[in-house]
């Protein structure tokens, strides 16, 4: 259970005082603070008051606090209560006046995630001489910062010596960072956006739905006048967001992760790429339970993300491999362009536009996709499938005829799921099992593939990660 933040805070120009814990938020107004204990467990009553809210106030020991995205539901006595979402909190309280919690410079994030992806060990160097003992050097990163959109990112380390008795068995406390400062400064909702795309690099790196960061640090530098000089300071907020399903995360411990130096000399794009609004992300497996399941709900999206990254990396993937089939369809797409042209009745007009946004969206089937991505990634996936075959004892006579045993299959019952003729207890046969693992191993060569990783260390990944 979390400790109680309490303080004051002003909504619609009345006074309230706040009490926060475990993700609730309560308004009281100071007229009825003493009756705290008896209205902070009523039901809630639901009727929404705002949306996406942010207030901000003041906490009993004297830090700045923002509440973000809020929806207050109002209650008996002008009471009010809200889930939290996220919050900001200054960590500091000896400054007069407190700093607005707003243009922030940079955003500093720390947690085992980041420590598995960039391993801090890589720092320590350990020499043994001849009489056994240790001498621990510290090796000079060199790595660079990297250029996202006009702003630095930054993957460092930090090393600090323990002390006093809170880690009596490590001396040295090392731990991973990504800083990312901003070309311009930044407001709530802009560290929102940022926190979520560093989200979505990292889920990807871990197939996983959720990720949580231990600390979240936001800077904003200002200056303070003391006795008539004016100085540069450096101000520190904590934020904090809400992690859905936490206590059913396995993060980081029984994972394996795509590693810094595996994609160093891409992380621009695949920051980017994973990023995109066209790129279908509801996949990623909630836990490595969740992950030995396959569900008629996960093969509709796994088959949704294979269709959505196949067509980001080839858009015109039919028609660049069959003249024929370009020509057929441009003429379509020109007569429909006519036909538009034509019509008087606006309806018929609308149906043209959506048929034509199909045809130009038709680019081969589903079974056609699969086998071409099976023999474009056929070295990064050759393990994958020989342990697969072995496994489950499939006969084939060819990789080709296994290709298309796959690729069918996999069409077949993404069909069934399709037009409701699959249910969740249905059980899924073995050619089944193999088409869902190899078609969720090739979204993720999809995904490197787009963001400029080489065959090799896609290969590389894939056999780590699997």
């Amino acid at each position: 259970m979390e400790n109680i933040i309490e303080g004051k805070i002003e909504y619609e120009s009345k006074k309230y005082g706040f009490y926060y814990m475990n993700n609730i938020l309560t308004l009281i107004p100071d007229d009825s603070l003493d009756n705290i204990w008896d209205t902070f467990f009523q039901t809630l009553k639901e009727r929404t008051i705002d949306n996406n809210l942010v207030l901000e106030g003041i906490t009993s020991s004297g830090y700045r606090i923002t509440f973000i995205n809020l929806k207050l539901v109002k209650q008996t006595g002008g009471i009010y209560k809200a889930f939290v979402p996220a919050y900001i909190i200054g960590n500091s309280n000896a400054i007069s006046p407190l700093p607005q919690i707003d243009n922030f410079d940079s955003m500093i994030f720390y947690g085992q995630c980041i420590d598995k992806f960039f391993d801090p060990q890589k720092i320590i160097n350990t020499e043994f001489s001849d009489n056994k003992d240790i001498k621990i050097n510290f090796n000079v990163l060199d790595n660079n910062e990297i250029e996202i959109e006009g702003d630095l990112f930054y993957f460092g380390i930090n090393k600090n010596i323990s002390r006093g008795n809170k880690h009596p068995n490590t001396p040295l406390m090392i731990k991973s960072y990504l800083e990312i400062k901003f070309k311009n400064k930044k407001n709530i909702g802009d560290v929102i956006e940022y926190y979520r795309k560093v989200c979505g690099l990292f889920k990807f790196l871990y197939n996983r739905k959720y990720i949580k960061f231990s600390e979240i640090k936001l800077i904003s530098n200002g200056k303070i006048k003391d006795d008539e000089i004016i100085r540069n300071i450096k101000y520190t907020f904590d934020f904090y967001c809400y992690v859905e399903d936490e206590e059913k995360l396995d993060l980081p411990d029984s994972l394996n992760c795509v590693q810094y130096k595996q994609i160093e000399e891409n992380i621009k794009d695949l920051y980017l790429i994973v990023n995109m609004k066209d790129a279908y992300k509801n996949y990623y497996s909630l836990n490595k339970n969740e992950e030995l399941k396959i569900t008629i709900n996960k093969y509709s999206n796994i088959s949704s993300a294979f269709e959505s990254w196949f067509d980001i990396n080839f858009p015109n993937y039919k028609s660049d491999a069959d003249e024929n089939y370009k020509r057929l369809k441009n003429k379509v797409i020109d007569f429909i362009d006519n036909s538009i042209k034509e019509e008087k009745i606006t309806q018929n007009k609308e149906i043209l536009h959506w048929f034509k946004s199909d045809i130009e969206k038709m680019e081969g089937s589903l079974k056609e996709q699969i086998k071409y991505t099976l023999n474009l990634f056929k070295d990064c996936i050759t393990n994958t499938k020989k342990n697969l075959i072995e496994n489950y004892r499939i006969n084939y006579s060819s990789d080709d005829e296994l290709n298309e045993q796959i690729a069918n299959n996999f069409k077949n019952t993404r069909n069934k799921i399709s037009h409701g003729n699959m249910k969740d207890e249905v059980l899924f046969s073995d050619i089944d099992i193999i088409a869902y693992v190899i078609v969720e191993k090739i979204v993720m060569c999809l995904v490197l593939y787009k963001a400029k990783v080489n065959i090799e260390k896609i290969k590389e990944i894939v056999d780590d990660k699997f």
